[in-house]
């Protein structure tokens, strides 16, 4: 299938759309959203879901794509069904947790993320996606001191020291956050938005 082939032209009649399994729906849909086509990923990823409701990962591939288009109710029922399905699901409870902070229901999302960073502490993921939350809600110190303290314990992980050079950004500190970008794209050399954010950086520290 091209990219550019929607679920009907992909699918053909009806009584053809039976010859495609599942899991090949599951990935078309992965690649859409890959390619930063979220609203077409959804066609593909809720018809897999359709035919396979067991499917965890694409129920938590489709809501990532429900909160890209801003439908926060649709990607939490998703995350909601996945963890009913498997609850040790650990990207599933770390989504749902960012969710509701986005929500604005923070103590909620707060106790999640407790649970979630003490049943898998070895998770870099978490400790991130619970820092982005707490940005969301403006506590940039917190978030901060929080992705500080990963860059210590995980200093090879990649997205971790990509939004702690955004945090330094914010805070116009400019050598920090082009240290951190750099960093960034050593570990992620075709990492575009790393590579955008330090050219950026580098600008403002030539002005």
């Amino acid at each position: 299938a091209r990219p550019r082939d929607g679920i009907r032209e992909i699918l053909g009649p009806e009584r053809n759309a039976g010859l495609f399994p599942a899991q090949y729906l599951a990935q078309t849909g992965r690649l859409l959203a890959e390619n930063g086509r979220p609203r077409e990923a959804v066609e593909f990823l809720r018809e897999a879901v359709r035919r396979d409701p067991r499917n965890v990962r694409a129920k938590q591939e489709l809501a990532a794509c429900f909160v890209k288009l801003g439908q926060l109710r649709e990607a939490e029922t998703e995350l909601r069904s996945a963890l009913a399905l498997q609850p040790d699901h650990a990207e599933a409870a770390e989504d749902l947790a960012f969710l509701l902070a986005v929500d604005g229901r923070w103590n909620d999302s707060l106790e999640r993320f407790r649970r979630a960073m003490a049943r898998r502490p070895e998770r870099p993921e978490t400790r991130m996606k619970y820092a982005l939350s707490l940005l969301h809600r403006g506590d940039d110190g917190e978030a901060l001191r929080e992705l500080e303290s990963l860059r210590k314990e995980s200093p090879d992980f990649a997205p971790g020291r990509f939004n702690l050079g955004v945090v330094y950004a914010r805070q116009r500190r400019w050598e920090s956050a082009a240290g951190e970008f750099e960093t960034t794209v050593g570990l992620q050399p075709d990492n575009a938005d790393a590579w955008f954010q330090l050219a950026q950086v580098r600008r403002m520290q030539e002005a």
